[in-house]
């Protein structure tokens, strides 16, 4: 009786140590793919991290390149249009918008707008000098309040 009750402990024992090392397995073969995962994940950030980078130089190379054209060029203006000169001939001379507008066959917003940039283009260029700061006063020296001018 002993023999026996000692052979179904043993049987047991060894069928719980099959099913430990079994759990053990699964889980280690779990583990194994998180790692290749978290690897590719590393490798994804990598290359995400490169190519931005790329990406942004790129864009700043552009940037600058457009801005050292944009300086080589002299600000020009706009090429006058032969029907803009006709129209601002065609006012000087005396003649209405309606009429004007009648013989170049578009509307009369279009010949006032005309005459407008016509104007606009002949008119000199002058900048207007910013304003002066208004003087602060000794309590907001003080305490360093500021106030929107």
């Amino acid at each position: 009786m002993l023999l026996n009750s000692l052979l179904v402990v043993g049987s047991i024992l060894l069928l719980a140590q099959i099913v430990m090392l079994w759990r053990f397995t699964h889980v280690v073969g779990t583990i194994r793919r998180y790692e290749e995962r978290l690897g590719h994940l590393g490798d994804t950030m990598t290359l995400l991290t490169e190519t931005t980078e790329t990406g942004f130089r790129a864009m700043a190379l552009e940037i600058e390149r457009l801005a050292a054209s944009e300086a080589a060029k002299a600000p020009q203006a706009p090429p006058v249009r032969p029907s803009s000169t006709r129209i601002a001939s065609a006012a000087r001379r005396g003649r209405s918008i309606q009429q004007i507008a009648a013989d170049e066959q578009v509307s009369e917003g279009e010949v006032r707008l005309r005459l407008h940039l016509t104007e606009q283009g002949r008119a000199p260029k002058t900048t207007a000098a910013p304003k002066a700061a208004k003087p602060r006063t000794k309590r907001e020296r003080q305490h360093g309040e500021m106030r929107a001018d």
